[in-house]
């Protein structure tokens, strides 16, 4: 019976080293030795609040790339299906901040660079933020850059693994092991078809709306608002606005109401749909503004007949 064991398991092993690595880590993600992003959406602002540091957690950043060397920073990932973008933490270990000066990129293998600190911070990837820095140092930087889903490794042909590099301590280099590392993005069906997203003015309010054309897998809904088409954003509404169609292939209309406005100036708004899975996307910006109001006093001429003359103020 232990010989029969043994003679399956050498099988299977020898099976194995038959299969091309990609394509036995593409068809079983659990042999991937890196975990799957959390698929949700990031804000690159160089503020990381938002970010998860457990769940998000994706690997260690070693000095030179060696994991027989001391981790020097560690890399924490997101994934947003719907808009096809990878958002990106590095944080650096206390004592090793982050050398503002030096090199700061994600890649895919070797050569193919995606993002990297020259890109700015204007709210469309790729995006770059360095997070609590004073010119010289920081603590971090956050970043994306728009991927498609599929299997990124060192294993492919040409090798397209995720590689993400910093400089830390004044120029030494914190990056994946290797320099390339495994990274497996998987999305379903989207959740949410939207059909129109729009702000206008109403009253002293303004009014947001938007249609859905399906909402197979969708549980809600928020709304977010900024003065500038970067942020930063804020959620308005308390609690998710929930799916008036879920699961339907038809979808619905919404509203809702803003009306802590101010005259004058030019609102963005942003739309964000969460699914069952707790993945989400974010829509628009739509803006609106709300016209200053010119008031009417009536003046009395000097010379001729004593009726009003209406001027603006």
């Amino acid at each position: 019976m232990k010989t029969r064991t043994w003679n399956t398991i050498i099988l299977l092993a020898a099976l194995l080293l038959l299969v091309p690595p990609a394509l036995v880590s593409a068809a079983n993600p659990i042999i991937v030795a890196y975990p799957n992003p959390t698929y949700e959406r990031a804000f690159v602002d160089g503020d990381p609040s938002e970010w998860d540091l457990t769940n998000d957690f994706f690997a260690n950043m070693y000095l030179a790339a060696n994991p027989n060397k001391p981790v020097r920073s560690k890399l924490y990932v997101r994934y947003d299906c719907r808009a096809g973008v990878l958002y990106v933490l590095v944080l650096a270990e206390p004592g090793h901040p982050i050398d503002v000066n030096g090199d700061h990129f994600i890649k895919l293998g070797q050569t193919n660079k995606i993002m990297d600190e020259s890109d700015g911070n204007d709210g469309t990837p790729p995006d770059f933020a360095f997070i609590n820095s004073n010119g010289t140092t920081a603590d971090g930087w956050e970043g994306s850059a728009y991927l498609a889903p599929g299997f990124y490794s060192p294993a492919n042909d040409p090798p397209d693994g995720l590689n993400v590099h910093t400089n830390v301590d004044g120029g030494n280099t914190s990056a994946v092991e290797n320099r390339q590392i495994d990274l497996y993005i998987i999305c379903g069906p989207q959740a949410v078809t939207l059909a129109s997203f729009t702000a206008a003015p109403a009253g002293n309010a303004i009014r947001l709306e938007w249609t859905t054309a399906t909402e197979l897998d969708n549980l809600g809904f928020n709304v977010y608002r900024a003065t500038s088409p970067a942020g930063p954003q804020v959620k308005l509404n308390a609690s998710l606005i929930a799916s008036q169609a879920p699961g339907s292939p038809l979808g619905a209309t919404y509203e809702f109401l803003d009306t802590a406005v101010q005259a004058g100036v030019t609102y963005y708004y942003w739309l964000e749909d969460v699914d069952v899975y707790g993945v989400t996307t974010m829509h628009g910006p739509v803006q609106a503004e709300l016209k200053s109001l010119r008031r009417l006093t009536p003046i009395r001429p000097r010379f001729g007949p004593k009726f009003p003359i209406f001027r603006s103020q």
